[in-house]
């Protein structure tokens, strides 16, 4: 899974772990502490997760904004997390930079502020975080679920806690707590990417070394008694689409069996081979999706898995269903297939896992903390199989998976009469947050930076971008190749003409519905038959509208592409295929439309692009959905899905043999007619612009402000991105923005973000911001916002300009960091006719931009009066 990891450990127990890997100069920085939300005490529950926002907001060396600033000049991005057993901090930086790193998070070990006026700010930030989850039902549903599964243990308790908690919690206590347990003897720093252990390790020594260790440092032992009990949750909430879950028991990492209850997940509910889908969706019709996945906590863990009924299916017939396939496994044994089914699909996840830098170092920080060995990260699938894996698998279904300790949960919508307490609960919380939160007022300005003026840029490693070898297969078909050897994989994606402004208007996502379909079977295999080809072999193939892609192992090319060939060449389009995937889509739909935050972006569109083709919904609606027939699916199929104008572009171990004579006799055998895109309107943005307001029953209103920005080639785009770095956070990500100055100003959301160049493209694009916010705040959010928006580029220095620079030229090589960037690079190099070293002349290109440029672009995109508003929730005049 992971290559050789060095170790040391400090005298004063910081234990050091270190991952050197050299294919792209990157590094990836994680220091995580034995201490989670198990380890708090009662009246102070998701005081670790608060601590872990006040981590960022300074030390006796540090200004609260000293952190985002270094990180945003030495283009790097930084988080935290917070979980049941432990807390972390990571920092990716570019190589030349990744010791940077390493005196913050010592500061931060021991000389944390926690400053009075900055505890305020914050914790209407973390109130809103814990609001927004509320709004996540399936989530919601889950902690809720675990309230009653661990009724004698810790992790009943949510990981943000509870408001009264929260506002409860005094500057003294978070001391108290941070002094106890941010100390090197509770705590991991693992470093993986582009490094040298022998300076790792040197450096780390300088530091860390001085840190004094805690010897009375005893963490406490936590009991957990079995029962035999069954609960079931039910939240009844504003939704069309109902939900379920269920629960089991089952051990925890430090067990050891992580590699049996993956291999089990996969056998029973993961991907469209699995027992569950094919018997609950596929046989007996009882279920749109279900899905499996483990919940690993160190102690104990979950086996989930989650479903959506069918329209009219009480979803505890899905539940009796689950339990019932279940027990068919336990007594009848694990078929052949299945078990090389789901040790392909978990070989393939480990061999996909060496490409991600913080996928590494989260992987052997939690086996270290857990078990105290890093090491089960390196042969996680040798240890597994010692296990004999399929006994194992069997004795946890017999001995875990039981309906005596099934714990089931449902969302289900509102039972008539009920609505209105449910407003008068909500009307409650919100008068209750309001009453204690406006008495919590921030005093000072933020601070500005102070240590960032010191840190010196470096600059870059040399990297040698990636180029394409292209040529064109008899049919037409362009094909773009790059040979890349440091995994024996292959990333390929097909870009199709046809995307989903193709759709005729009436007939909304069908596309979608199309491309769905070629998933269905194919005259060679049915559909089960087909999924069970691809997962035996450990391959991923998904289908969107216009793209489809396929992840393999190189050794079975061939057969990669000959299924693809198959399902574009001759897909069933059977009917009762159809019906299976307007049941799918229908719920898709529905769900899409419960969730906030995911529908304002189609209104959003839908206002913006007006008659334009790209105002069109991917998914369509119930109706469009409900009246697609056979037909228009398989004249769509006739018409759209064809060689012509498409790329296929495969990036990886290439060395197998000619690739070229394989696609020929494979893809290259696919043909259809030319396309002719549709006619793209001429756009305009109407001042001033329309609020529209999308009555929804949730916790908090989804506030959204959009406008018209650019297309890629137009003479300001390369401006805007850079003004975007500074704006939004831009391709960084960063909490250096100011829209996220706002954020810590006022505490009025906890999330805010957006681009002024989303979904820019060979048509004009977005400027688009997005939050989160109480119904109570939601006049004064929509106010800031439009402050900033209006401020513009005022005050923008050439110092941000420069640092912007850097950050937007360092994310070029990013493009390239697994086979996957590098195929979706590639392929938009040759979308855009660009020439083949464009990534080496654009970072030419980028240091060549004035302020005056930056000043213009922006200018004519920054007027508040110009951005439509568009709120999704409650409360909204």
């Amino acid at each position: 899974m992971i290559e050789h990891i060095h170790k040391q450990v400090l005298s004063n127990g910081l234990t050091v772990l270190v991952v050197p890997r050299h294919n792209l100069p990157r590094v990836s920085t994680q220091l995580w502490y034995n201490v989670g939300s198990k380890d708090e005490r009662s009246g102070q529950r998701g005081i670790a997760h608060f601590i872990e926002h006040m981590i960022f907001k300074g030390t006796n060396s540090l200004s609260e904004s000293d952190i985002n600033l270094i990180t945003q000049k030495l283009s790097g991005y930084c988080n935290a997390f917070t979980s049941q057993d432990y807390t972390g901090y990571l920092f990716d930086f570019p190589s030349q930079h990744w010791f940077e790193a390493l005196p913050i998070m010592a500061d931060c070990m021991q000389n944390c502020s926690f400053k009075e006026d900055l505890l305020n700010s914050e914790l209407k930030a973390v109130v809103q975080e814990l609001k927004m989850y509320r709004d996540d039902y399936v989530r919601a549903l889950i902690e809720r679920m675990m309230g009653s599964i661990f009724v004698d243990h810790p992790y009943r308790y949510p990981i943000i806690g509870y408001k009264q908690d929260l506002w409860s919690l005094r500057r003294d206590a978070m001391i108290e707590f941070y002094r106890r347990y941010y100390v090197p003897n509770n705590a991991t720093l693992v470093i993986v990417g582009d490094v040298n252990p022998d300076e790792v390790f040197a450096l780390v020594a300088q530091s860390f070394g001085n840190i004094a260790s805690d010897a009375m440092l005893i963490k406490p032992t936590y009991y957990h008694s079995n029962d035999l009990e069954a609960t079931t949750t039910t939240l009844m909430r504003d939704i069309q689409q109902p939900a379920g879950v269920v629960v089991w028991e089952v051990p925890g990492v430090r067990e050891q069996k992580d590699y049996a209850l993956d291999i089990m997940s996969w056998i029973l509910g993961a991907g469209k081979g699995a027992r569950l889908y094919r018997e609950i969706v596929d046989d007996q019709e009882l279920a749109t999706n279900i899905e499996s996945f483990t919940y690993d906590l160190f102690e104990k863990g979950l086996f989930i898995i989650s479903f959506e009924p069918r329209s009219g299916i009480d979803p505890r017939r899905v539940a009796d269903a689950i339990q019932a396939s279940i027990d068919k496994l336990i007594t009848e044994g694990i078929k052949a297939p299945e078990l090389a089914r789901a040790r392909s699909k978990t070989a393939m996840d480990v061999v996909a896992l060496r490409e991600q830098n913080q996928k590494q170092a989260y992987l052997v920080a939690k086996y270290h903390l857990a078990i105290g060995d890093a090491e089960c990260a390196t042969h996680y699938i040798e240890r597994g199989e010692q296990q004999c894996v399929e006994t194992e698998v069997l004795h946890i279904a017999k001995d875990y998976l039981r309906r005596a300790v099934m714990h089931e949960g449902y969302i289900m919508p509102i039972a008539a009469g009920e609505q209105h307490y449910w407003n008068s609960y909500q009307e409650i919380s919100d008068e209750e947050d309001h009453r204690i939160l406006s008495r919590i007022v921030r005093e000072s300005d933020i601070e500005d930076g102070a240590h960032v003026l010191s840190i010196n840029v470096r600059p870059p490693q040399p990297f040698a971008f990636p180029r394409a070898q292209e040529t064109k297969l008899k049919n037409g078909l362009t094909v773009l190749l790059h040979h890349n050897p440091l995994l024996p994989t292959m990333d390929v994606i097909l870009d199709l003409e046809v995307k989903s402004f193709f759709d005729p208007e009436n007939k909304q996502g069908l596309c979608l519905f199309l491309h769905d379909l070629l998933q269905e079977g194919t005259t060679t295999y049915s559909a089960q038959d087909f999924a069970q080809e691809l997962e035996m072999n450990g391959m991923a193939l998904s289908t969107a509208p216009g793209f489809i892609t396929l992840k393999m192992l190189s050794e079975h090319a061939k057969k990669g592409f000959t299924l693809l060939a198959d399902m574009l060449r001759s897909p069933l389009l059977q009917q009762s295929s159809i019906e299976k995937v307007r049941h799918r889509l229908i719920s898709e739909v529905r769900n899409f439309w419960d969730t906030a935050p995911q529908c304002v972006s189609q209104i959003m569109r839908t206002a913006l692009y007006q008659h334009h083709p790209f105002h069109k919904a991917v998914l369509g609606t119930v109706d469009s959905i409900s009246h697609l027939t056979r037909e228009d699916i398989v004249e769509a199929y006739k018409k759209w899905i064809t060689p012509y104008e498409a790329r296929l572009v495969v990036v990886g171990d290439l060395s197998q043999g000619d690739i070229i004579p394989l696609l020929e006799a494979t893809v290259g055998m696919w043909e259809g007619p030319e396309i002719y895109e549709p006619d793209f309107p001429q756009l305009t943005t109407p001042v001033p612009a329309p609020i529209i307001n999308y009555p929804m029953n949730r916790d908090q209103i989804v506030l959204a402000l959009g406008r018209l920005s650019v297309s890629r080639l137009d003479p300001d785009y390369t401006a805007l991105l850079l003004f975007d770095q500074i704006f939004s956070g831009g391709v960084s990500n960063t909490m250096s923005s100011r829209l996220f100055d706002l954020r810590e100003r006022s505490g009025l959301f906890y999330t805010i973000g957006g681009s002024l160049i989303a979904s820019v493209g060979q048509q004009p694009g977005i400027a688009y911001i997005r939050t989160i916010v109480s119904p109570d705040r939601r006049v004064e959010a929509e106010i800031k916002i439009k402050e900033v928006i209006d401020r513009g580029v005022e005050g923008t220095t050439l110092d941000e300009l420069a640092t912007a620079k850097r950050v937007v030229s360092e994310a070029l090589i990013d493009s390239f960091a697994t086979n996957r960037h590098t195929a979706s690079s590639l392929l938009f190099i040759n979308e855009f006719e660009f020439p083949a070293d464009y990534f080496e002349k654009r970072l030419a290109e980028l240091q060549l931009v004035s302020l005056d440029e930056i000043h213009r672009a922006a200018n004519k995109i920054l007027k508040s009066e110009s951005f439509t508003v568009v709120r999704v929730g409650r409360n909204l005049t």
